[in-house]
């Protein structure tokens, strides 16, 4: 019975872009949900069918469960649903999510849509209006589909889903199928269905059923769609009988008709063209229906329409085969791109003897060798050897590439698809070839550290690797891939000896990448406290106590390499000896990965085990701390390994007792108290100063222990000033303070006890004029006669605000100026907003409270608003005499939801949180619930916009309103606030709801009249959007010619931005000019812009330089790779950029220039690739299922 609930926890490694580091490094591994605190745009790539969605699902759900302690609330969208017609918001239910603090967008399907580039368009748009929100974004693709279309989402970062490793596969096996990997002898194929979750289920399925292992992929999957149909008969046999053959046969249509249209989806219309009946046809098992409108179905799993189209393939000749499956109208020899997977499909179903076969495989290793890396292992026997060496050699000795470079494919499987003797001979000679360039030597590497480790070519390895190692010519980056290579086929593992030779090789070795891989290396060593000496030396160096002799900023995992091997030392004192640098005061090293835990869990398997175990370690660090570094984990160890007397004992023989007493009280006993007693306090070493200081370190943190010790204390003969309190005074003193507080809040209800109070004061301490210094005076005694309370005394807090509003204080004028009320009653106002203290709380009576009430509503009838706010202009004010007043009297009806007049809150709306600078309307959401009258409300906003001169942010809101609920009457008043008030940033959204409206375009142009005021740039992007060309245009390059000196370099990206998304070639021109530009916030994924094909090789020499600056036109390399894509799309341009970019390879030939010439290969790659996907079109509809009926035939 399968478990359907059952989850194996996946990981993701990040993309390194063009990086040599192929291993895969097990403490580099992370879950998707450890990525999105780490990176906040995530692209998540992998092959069908190794589980994007199902990863997405959980991200989503980990995430919605965690939403209360990460602050992260997640949203899943499944893209399916984008149609041409949308924006991205429209995929969004919850219409209200910009209110929430942080958000991420989990997007599944990239590769579903089928207007990709408008779905691009459309995301980046909203990405870029949006990068000040908090927003984190997950997005799903097939890899294949991602390289096709090029989708080099700006600023998002390509992570991709790892295979099943063993373990996970065997977990995933046993829990949810109930199949043990041990009961069956699997060969290499067996294992490579296990690699992907549907593969894998295919294979329980098959296994589960026939009892014997899969001869191939395709009886699994002839298996599946057969009992599949099978189930679904015996469904619908009560309904009535169903006609297979048929249903195949429109199965098979369907799916052809999609390939050939380059979609995975059927729409009614469509389905009843082709199956003549698709109300019958979608109750099928294969189909399922997509949300959204207009209706549409698709496959279960995209993988059964490329596999139905494969079995269809496989029955035709050939010639007709390859009619289908390759690009027409085009000089070379390529499938369509979006067949890769279908054709992967016909190589594992042909007959290998077959002549379709030995002629397909012929034709694709002449011109498409790269896709039989993924045929079944038994179909490449023929052709392995020859196909694996000419790609190598393709790639690595005409292009200069790494063999890792073309992402569609990993190392590993390449690797895993040429393993064999010849293939391993092949890669050897290119190790071994002296002359071979560095790129070549780390690619074969790479790729035997994937072969089998059979004992004829570790035989062979041993020595070669040695000889590497030991080389002076080698460089550091082959001699680390050397290491990783070893690593990876175990050679060191359990060869003690061999291990022994390698690291002599680096006994004395500096170098922080080669360190790295050592690391790694001795990772998987069982014991590795022989090999000390070396983690101690790389910890020293990596901790910067001592130097390296080159210096490298690239972070290499060495700190977490370390702590792992270093919880892993079998040796108590290896352990202790490095572990003892982290308690170092002086050293302020982190623990990585917050391993405290760890460190103490391993503290205590040793505490059972070593003699001493405690004091060796505090030996360690003794005058190295002062105990306060790490406290709490010192006193873990201390108390969770019950050596407590031991560890007090060292303490006390080894330091002053008053360094070390505050940290002893802390896991202090009887045992401790009366050793300190008998050996510090009996022989005159603890003076009573120390003594009583002890005690008071014991109250702070155990009263028992400070009273017991106390208690010895005095029968020793040690008299104490004062006793200390037991647990019933401890609680009498709370309710004392309590009361204290209670009546220090009653008094400001009884104004004549208050002034009697302030009085006695000015009388006791001969006051005549009281001033700030005299004040904090009062202050210092009064908390020094209360012990220092949690609240301050309100007499004084009066007397505090009294003096900053009016300087210095008579008591005549004290009595003058509390005859008004507002001070006691801001007084009050504080009182209860601070009376948030756990179990210290005064109360308010019902009496107060209606106090309370009466001052507010008597307030609030008696507000001269002209009083409020004096001096107001339009970004600045000055607080009336009346303001206290009205900003107490709201304060007290928020907290006490007192009812006020209709007219008081309306009068408010001109000075509603006039000190907050939230500019959107939803303060006013408050006032407008409790005013319940929506016409009242909108008649105000309306008047104050039109009469009243409002405060900035006053006025935005009040705008911001208005737009929102189409308060008309205020738009022309609205229309001169976005011209004459300057009204700054963030105007955006309230110029397009406007412009929405009105429809005043003329608005837009006029706002633009100075290209240095930052509402011009929002006008000019709605202008663009509006498709204002020449306007915007102009707008951009009056910007961009201003003299350096004048110019306001805020908005460059603004200006580049309209000539890009314009792709007026002025964009080009300017960015040629510029000393350097970054691109942020510019879309340039759609510029063509071009006048003579020359300006590449001077962008080439520009962008791509020998020692690379990063520094110097930051990504300018990604504007450079999508400029070629883009101007290799047709056949006009193609052949240009061709003959410039391989004039560029010809000169940097001449030149010898290798890291170029790297690129520049690259980029005719990038170029060859968008010119074949170009020419891919999809099929429309009719024409599509004409060629499918004919292809049925």
């Amino acid at each position: 019975m399968e478990n359907t609930n059952y989850y194996e926890p996946r990981y993701v490694n990040k993309s390194q872009g063009h990086t040599t580091n192929w291993f895969g490094e097990a403490k580099d591994d992370k879950t998707l949900f450890d990525a999105v605190f780490t990176e906040s745009k995530i692209v998540l790539l992998g092959n069908p069918g190794v589980g994007k969605t199902k990863e997405l699902e959980m991200l989503f759900q980990n995430l919605w469960k965690s939403k209360e302690t990460t602050g992260l609330i997640p949203f899943s969208i499944n893209l399916k649903n984008f149609r041409k017609i949308n924006k991205f918001e429209d995929l969004i239910t919850y219409k209200n999510w910009k209110a929430l603090p942080k958000t991420i967008f989990i997007l599944d399907g990239l590769d579903e849509i089928a207007e990709i580039h408008d779905f691009v368009s459309a995301f980046e748009l909203f990405v870029s209006q949006n990068k000040k929100l908090n927003i984190g974004y997950v997005i799903s693709c097939r890899t294949n589909i991602y390289e096709k279309y090029l989708v080099n989402i700006a600023n998002f970062e390509s992570f991709y889903l790892q295979d099943l490793s063993e373990d996970q596969a065997a977990s995933l096996l046993v829990n949810k199928f109930g199949v043990r990997i041990s009961d069956f002898a699997l060969s290499d194929r067996h294992s490579s269905y296990l690699k992907t979750p549907f593969f894998l289920e295919l294979f329980a399925g098959y296994v589960l059923e026939k009892g014997i292992l899969p001869a191939s992929d395709s009886v699994m999957w002839e298996l599946f769609i057969d009992r599949t149909l099978d189930r679904h008969e015996q469904k619908q046999a009560k309904k009535k009988p169903l006609n297979k053959l048929r249903l195949l046969k429109n199965l098979k249509k369907v799916a052809f008709t999609n390939e050939l249209m380059q979609q995975n989806y059927s729409s009614a219309d469509e389905l009843e063209c082709i199956t003549g009946d698709y109300l019958e046809y979608i109750e099928n098992p294969f189909t399922i229906e997509m949300s959204g409108e207009p209706k549409r179905w698709n496959f279960t799993h995209r993988q059964i329409q490329e596999y139905l189209v494969a079995k269809i393939l496989a029955e035709k000749p050939f010639e007709d085969m390859l009619s289908i499956i390759k690009i027409h109208d085009i000089s070379k020899e390529v499938v369509h791109p979006s067949l890769f997977n279908t054709i992967t499909f016909l190589i594992n179903l042909l007959d290998k003897e077959s002549d379709e076969f030995k002629q397909l495989v012929g034709w694709l290793s002449a011109n498409q060798i790269e896709i039989l890396f993924k045929a079944d292992s038994d179909r490449t026997s023929a052709f392995q050897e020859r196909v694996f060496q000419d790609y190598f050699y393709r790639q690595c000795l005409n292009k200069k590439l790494w063999i890792s470079t073309n992402r569609a494919f990993t190392v590993k499987e390449i690797a895993e698809f040429g393993d064999s003797d010849g293939n391993f001979i092949y890669l050897i000679g290119w190790i071994k070839e002296q002359k071979s360039h560095f790129r070549v030597v780390i690619s074969a590497l790479n790729l035997l550290g994937f072969f089998r480790p059979t004992h004829k070519r570790m035989n062979v390895l041993r020595p070669l690797f040695l000889e590497l190692l030991r080389s002076k010519e080698a460089s550091v980056a082959v001699k680390s891939e050397v290491i990783r290579c070893i690593t990876s086929l175990k050679m060191a593992e359990h060869d003690e000896d061999y291990l022994d030779e390698v690291m002599t090789v680096f006994s004395t070795e500096c170098n922080k990448e080669i360190n790295a891989a050592l690391l790694f290396m001795i990772y998987f060593v069982k014991d590795i406290d022989r090999l000390f000496w070396y983690i101690k030396a790389e910890f020293l160096r990596n901790a910067k106590i001592e130097k390296r002799k080159d210096t490298d900023d690239v972070h290499r995992g060495n700190d977490w390499k370390l702590m792992d091997l270093t919880l892993r030392l079998e040796d108590y004192d290896h352990f202790v000896e490095i572990i003892s640098y982290y308690f170092d005061d002086s050293l302020h090293l982190d623990i990585y990965g917050g391993q405290e835990n760890n460190i103490l869990e391993r503290f205590l398997s040793f505490s059972n085990s070593e003699p001493d175990f405690i004091v060796r370690f505090l030996k360690s660090i003794n005058k190295k701390t002062h105990y306060h570094n790490r406290e709490q984990l010192l006193l873990n160890i201390v108390k969770d390994s019950g050596n407590e007397l031991e560890a007090a004992k060292f303490l006390i023989g080894n330091n002053e007792f008053s360094d070390v007493r505050s940290f002893i009280s802390r896991f202090a006993n009887k045992e401790i108290l009366n050793y300190v007693i008998e050996k510090l306090y009996k022989t005159g070493l603890l003076n009573s100063d120390e003594v009583l200081f002890f005690r008071n370190n014991l109250s702070h943190y155990n009263l028992t222990f400070a009273a017991l010790f106390e208690r010895m204390m005095t029968e020793s003969g040690f008299e104490f000033g004062s006793d200390i309190m037991t647990d019933a005074e401890l609680d009498q003193r709370r309710k004392t303070a309590i009361g204290n507080m209670q009546r220090n809040f009653d008094i400001l209800f009884d104004k004549k006890e208050l002034l009697q109070r302030i009085k006695k004061m000015y009388e006791e301490h001969n006051i005549e004029v009281l001033e700030n210094n005299k004040l904090y005076e009062l202050g210092s005694i009064w908390r020094k006669e209360n012990d220092y309370p949690a609240y301050f005394d309100n007499s004084l807090a009066i007397l505090e605000l009294l003096l900053d509003t009016y300087g210095f204080l008579t008591y005549d004028q004290v009595l003058e100026h509390l005859k008004d009320s507002v001070f006691i009653f801001k007084i009050i106002l504080d009182s209860i907003k601070g009376n948030n203290r756990e179990n210290l709380q005064f109360a308010v009576s019902s009496y107060q409270k209606d106090k309370i009430l009466e001052w507010t509503v008597q307030t609030s009838e008696n507000i001269n608003f002209e009083e409020v706010i004096t001096s107001l202009n339009g970004d600045g004010f000055s607080y009336g005499s009346d303001f206290a007043a009205f900003k107490i009297a709201l304060s007290f009806q928020r907290l006490f939801k007192i009812p006020l007049s209709k007219a008081f809150l309306l009068d408010c709306l001109q000075f509603y949180e006039i000190d907050s600078f939230n500019d959107k309307e939803e303060p006013f959401i408050y006032l407008f619930n409790e005013i319940g009258d929506k016409k009242a409300f909108d008649d105000r906003v309306t008047d104050n916009i039109l009469n009243k001169k409002l405060f900035k942010f006053i006025m935005d809101r009040h705008v911001d309103y208005a737009l929102r609920h189409n308060l008309r009457t205020a738009f022309p008043k609205i229309r001169e606030y976005f011209l004459k008030q300057n009204p700054g940033y963030n105007m955006d959204e309230k110029l397009e709801i406007y412009q929405k409206l009105t429809g005043d375009n003329d608005l837009l142009k006029e706002c633009t009249s100075d290209v240095q005021n930052p509402i011009c740039w929002s006008a000019v992007k709605l202008l663009v959007l509006l498709g204002e060309q020449e306007f915007s245009t102009t707008k951009a390059v009056e910007y961009l010619e201003l003299d350096e000196n004048d110019k306001k370099h805020y908005y460059l990206s603004n200006a580049m931005w309209v000539l890009f998304h314009f792709n007026d070639i002025k964009a080009l021109q300017y960015y040629l000019e510029m000393k350097s530009f970054d691109f942020h916030g510019v879309n340039f994924s759609e510029y063509t812009a071009i006048n003579n094909y020359d300006v590449l090789e001077i962008l080439f020499f520009r962008i791509y330089k020998e020692v690379y600056d990063r520094s110097d036109f930051s990504n300018g390399a990604s504007f450079f790779d999508a400029y070629i894509s883009n101007l290799s799309k047709d056949d006009d341009s193609y052949p240009k950029v061709q003959k410039a970019l391989k004039g560029i390879k010809d000169k940097l030939i001449s030149e010898g220039s290798d890291t170029r010439l790297f690129s520049i290969n690259l980029l005719i790659d990038i170029s060859d690739n968008s010119y074949i996907n170009a020419k891919s079109v999809p099929m429309p509809f009719t024409d599509a299922l004409s060629r499918v009926e004919e292809i049925l035939v």
